[in-house]
C-alpha cells in the first residue's frame, strides 16, 4: 500500500536545503510524463475521479532517467471512501507506450489528462520525499512509504516529518497532487 502526504512548496531550492537539514539523502532526479486514461463517455473530471472504495486510476508513465526511457503501466485502487492518502498500486513496465495505449484505447479508455513533470527524490529512514515540478503548475511535495501494515503509525511519521521542513497547514494537500492538477486541467488542451 501507498502511504502519501502532500503540500505545496515556494521554492525548490530553499526546500532541497530544508530536506538535507532534517537527514535528507539525495537518491536520483526523473523527467516524467504521466497519461491518465478513463471510460471514452467521459466528457469531465468529476466522472473520471476516484471516490469510491474500488475505484481506479489506470496511467502510462515515461520516465526519463539518466538519459534512458522507461514506460510503465500503472493502476491504483482507492482503499476507503474518498481518502486519497492511501492505495493499492500495481505497476508493471512495458516495453512499449504505444502498444500500450492503443490496448487501452481498444478496450474502451482514453487520455483525458497529461502531466509533465521534473521529480527530485530524497530519502529519509523508509520515506520518499518527491519534490513535482510540473510544467505550467505549482511545485509542490509528496511524502510517501509503501507499506502493508502500521498504515495510521506510517501517516503520523509523515505529518510529523513535513511539520519538521517547515510546511505550513494552508499549504498542505488532502488529495493527491495529480487529483489537484487533474481538477484544473483535465479534458483541456489535449492533442492525443
Amino acid at each position: 500500500m501507498e502511504i502519501e502526504i502532500r503540500a505545496f512548496i515556494n521554492n525548490i531550492e530553499d526546500f532541497k536545503k530544508k530536506i538535507q537539514e532534517v537527514g535528507g539523502e539525495f537518491d536520483s532526479e526523473k523527467h516524467i510524463i504521466d497519461y491518465w486514461f478513463c471510460p471514452k463517455d467521459n466528457t469531465c473530471f468529476e466522472q473520471a475521479q476516484q471516490h469510491k472504495p474500488g475505484s481506479y486510476a489506470l496511467r502510462i508513465r515515461k520516465k526519463l532517467k539518466n538519459g534512458q526511457e522507461i514506460v510503465e503501466f500503472n493502476c491504483k485502487v482507492l482503499e476507503k471512501e474518498g481518502d486519497h492518502n492511501a492505495f493499492h498500486e500495481h505497476e508493471t513496465t512495458v516495453g512499449s507506450f504505444e502498444q500500450t495505449r492503443q490496448i487501452l484505447e481498444k478496450m474502451g479508455f482514453k487520455v483525458f489528462c497529461i502531466i509533465d513533470k521534473n521529480r527530485t527524490t530524497y530519502k529519509l529512514d523508509h520515506c520518499k520525499i518527491n519534490i513535482e515540478d510540473i510544467k505550467g503548475f505549482k511545485p509542490a511535495v509528496e511524502l510517501e512509504i509503501i507499506s502493508d501494515s502500521e498504515t495510521e503509525k506510517h501517516r503520523s511519521y509523515l505529518k510529523d516529518l513535513l511539520n519538521k521542513l517547515g510546511i505550513e497547514e494552508k499549504d498542505k494537500i488532502e488529495k493527491s497532487i495529480t487529483f489537484v492538477y487533474m481538477e484544473q486541467f483535465s479534458f483541456k488542451n489535449l492533442n492525443c
